[in-house]
């Protein structure tokens, strides 16, 4: 009987303590393994129920833990993708002063950031009036975009651009006042300012509407900022560069930009065997029509004689201030035969347009030409000898023209000048 009682005893305990222990002991090794899924079946005593009840939840909280904790590195990650990608092209365009490659950077990069199908760049105007699309995405490399302006104040950019916020448009069609992360959206307009100004604005289109989060559209501000501050810095230097090749008084190319011109024209025509002219024009008897009138009627003379030659020439051919009176226009594709028709349209087109009628005063040129490959084999070559064809224009009386190839050859002081077409004057 006593046997028979302990035994009871034995499997009493072994039910109410040991196997809820085991139980337990058991939970906690896989647990404790990364097992995350187990739990303690919860028999025994009350004591030990509850101990199972507590160690299931206990193991609930750290999958929740590891699920944000997971949650957590995968955003971190992203943030750090979307840093390394601004930090990228931070370097990319800072040491960039074209506009191209910076709008191409940032609309890859912003591309990147938020998922969306399409990036473009507007920049204000000129004018002030409106902004006009630097580069579309969507359009391959020297395309053109579908619409190159847009009225301030008009649809999604024009009003980003006035508001000077972030702008979204809704899946319907609606212009949100101002963005919002809990907002879904198929557009999204992030104005690229510097200093206090809006010079322009990034805009973002997607087909398929999603949620741009708050850190995301931090970066957006960021990037659009740095954006501005390279193309600002890209134009300020094109502008310098326009300014140091633009003759200031005609508006006309200089004569740095006519070397640089030339040279690569010269390379050109060499390579490919192709015909090119220079011409060399000059006021006559300017001194004495500025000495007479004073500078700055002949500053007034100088700046309509350049705009009626300009004028007067084809979409091919460029004009120039050489300096002074005399100017130059490059001919390219242009034989000596075509060129000296050409340069007899620009002598006539000056002798009637400063005829001196109605009050006008009277204006004519001389015009030397010289071609490749009759006239010289490279640039100084060329200008030397369309020079010495003015000079043999001025002294057969002036108001002609004069080709290179009909004077004798290496003579400082032409011998002879055979005209084109006009009559010397004195």
């Amino acid at each position: 009987a006593t046997t028979v009682v302990a035994r009871r005893q034995h499997r009493g305990l072994r039910a109410a303590l040991v196997e809820p222990v085991a139980d337990l002991l058991s939970t906690m090794r896989l647990v404790r393994g990364g097992d995350l899924n187990a739990r303690p079946a919860g028999i025994g005593p009350p004591e030990l129920r509850e101990v199972a009840t507590v160690l299931g939840q206990m193991t609930d909280t750290l999958v929740a833990d590891r699920s944000r904790i997971a949650a957590l590195e995968a955003n971190a990650r992203v943030e750090a993708e979307r840093l390394q990608l601004m930090v990228s092209v931070g370097r990319e365009i800072a040491g960039s002063l074209s506009l191209r490659y910076v709008s191409e950077a940032v609309a890859r990069v912003a591309i990147a950031i938020t998922g969306f199908a399409t990036a473009r760049t507007w920049l204000l105007a000129d004018d002030g009036g409106s902004l006009t699309a630097l580069h579309d995405t969507d359009v391959k490399h020297g395309g053109r975009v579908a619409r190159e302006s847009i009225r301030l104040g008009e649809g999604l950019v024009g009003r980003t651009w006035r508001s000077g916020r972030v702008l979204s448009n809704s899946p319907d069609g609606s212009i949100a006042t101002e963005h919002r992360v809990d907002l879904l959206t198929t557009g999204l307009a992030v104005p690229m300012i510097v200093g206090a100004r809006v010079i322009g604005v990034l805009e973002l289109t997607t087909d398929v509407a999603s949620v741009v989060d708050d850190a995301a559209l931090d970066i957006m501000r960021s990037l659009a900022g740095q954006a501005a501050t390279a193309i600002e810095a890209a134009r300020l230097h094109r502008r310098a560069d326009e300014m140091s090749h633009t003759d200031v008084l005609t508006g006309l190319p200089n004569r740095r930009r006519l070397e640089t011109d030339l040279g690569a024209e010269v390379a050109r025509s060499v390579r490919y065997e192709r015909p090119l002219t220079l011409v060399m024009l000059d006021v006559d008897h300017f001194k004495i029509f500025n000495d007479t009138h004073g500078h700055q009627v002949g500053d007034e003379i100088l700046a309509e004689f350049s705009h009626s030659l300009a004028d007067a020439l084809r979409e091919t051919d460029t004009a120039y201030r050489y300096g002074g009176e005399e100017f130059c226009v490059l001919l390219r594709e242009t034989d000596p035969t075509a060129a000296a028709a050409v340069a007899e349209r620009l002598r006539t087109r000056i002798a009637d347009r400063f005829a001196g009628t109605n009050g006008s005063r009277a204006v004519t040129a001389s015009l030397g030409v010289a071609s490749l490959p009759n006239d010289g084999n490279d640039a100084a070559s060329l200008i030397e000898a369309a020079d010495r064809a003015l000079y043999a224009a001025k002294a057969a009386g002036r108001n002609c023209v004069v080709q290179a190839s009909d004077l004798p050859p290496s003579t400082a002081t032409p011998v002879r000048a055979v005209l084109i077409g006009g009559k010397p004057s004195a």
